[in-house]
């Protein structure tokens, strides 16, 4: 009788003790289960395509007791995952069943087993505010740089004439007396654009003109006297008229009308056709020492060249008001003005 009480107690213990094991590995089975969709036991076969669609090809059937994760339902619909998937991504699906028929075939068996409370997905945390920094540079504040300086300073070697465009036979623009110090950039052909040295935008528009680099060379290798800097202001136009200096200090401005050469007689001298921007004639030495700076502005190498002079209100092409012709020195050779002004009528 002992013994066989024994044998009962021995059995209810290895079933105590089985029933722990069992128990243990269910646990251990679910917390290995991914907390989304719903795993279910498949009791017969269920075909499992390529494409949610009945024509799609077949990739595999599922087997009865299967397990299976299905999620991602759409219009009858769902894709089927390993049962241990833990990424919830479609494109790491098996494929696609018919809901329907999943339940049809599981009517019996294919039972959907509740998700552990542990499983559950955990709420998405909150993003963290980014940094005050972080954030200024993603709304765009930031704080402008100062233009930078562009091109060089460079400082005339002598007397030169500033043009309107790359070439000596355009428009006389300024003269810039030596020692002037300018910014220079877009160097081409020979040619500077000449800027205000204090000019900070790189923009041709903004330039005074140009000027040829051979005169115009960098600060530490000039050698003559510097001037003293009359700073204009940045982006100023150049006025589209040659000036000059008297001995008293006053501008003399003058446009120029015409260059002209005699083809038909080479020795002839060129004529060049100004007009002055003067209220009323100037004093016979204030015009020599004019006509003497223009034509120093506006001569090109070994040229024999006859200054004409008219005021306001002259004919373009009427007689001159004074003439001028030099010497290759600079010397006069002739020199002439009229008493009387002709002058159009206003």
């Amino acid at each position: 009788m002992r013994s066989l009480i024994a044998c009962i107690v021995a059995a209810l213990l290895a079933l105590v003790c089985a029933a722990t094991a069992l128990s243990k590995e269910t646990a251990k089975e679910l917390a290995r289960q991914p907390g989304w969709g719903r795993v279910y036991t498949v009791s017969g076969k269920v075909a499992v395509r390529e494409n949610p669609a009945l024509d799609a090809l077949t990739v595999r059937v599922l087997k009865s007791g299967q397990k299976v994760r299905v999620d991602f339902v759409d219009d009858g619909w769902a894709a089927v995952f390993d049962p241990a998937e833990m990424v919830r991504a479609e494109t790491r699906a098996q494929g696609y069943v018919r809901l329907a028929e999943l339940h049809a075939e599981a009517s019996p068996g294919a039972k959907p087993e509740a998700l552990p409370r542990s499983e559950k997905p955990a709420k998405p945390e909150k993003p963290a505010k980014p940094p005050a920094a972080d954030q200024a540079k993603k709304t765009g504040a930031k704080k402008q740089a100062p233009p930078q300086p562009f091109g060089e300073i460079r400082v005339a070697d002598r007397k030169m004439a500033v043009r309107a465009g790359r070439d000596k036979d355009t428009e006389f623009k300024r003269l810039l007396p030596a020692g002037k110090r300018v910014r220079v950039d877009f160097l081409e052909d020979g040619w500077f654009a000449v800027f205000d040295p204090e000019e900070k935008v790189r923009d041709l528009s903004r330039a005074w003109g140009y000027g040829r680099d051979k005169f115009l060379v960098p600060e530490k290798d000039y050698a003559g006297q510097p001037l003293p800097e009359a700073t204009e202001p940045a982006g100023k136009e150049a006025p589209a008229k040659g000036a000059q200096k008297q001995k008293n200090g006053d501008a003399v401005a003058y446009a120029v009308l015409s260059r002209q050469a005699d083809l038909l007689r080479p020795l002839a001298p060129v004529v060049l056709r100004v007009r002055l921007d003067m209220p009323a004639p100037p004093a016979p030495e204030a015009l020599r020492k004019i006509v003497r700076e223009i034509w120093k502005a506006e001569r090109r190498k070994n040229e024999d060249l006859q200054v004409e002079v008219l005021l306001p209100g002259m004919e373009k092409d009427g007689l001159a008001f004074a003439v001028a012709r030099f010497h290759d020195d600079g010397r006069l050779k002739e020199f002439w003005w009229r008493e009387v002004v002709l002058r159009t009528k206003r």
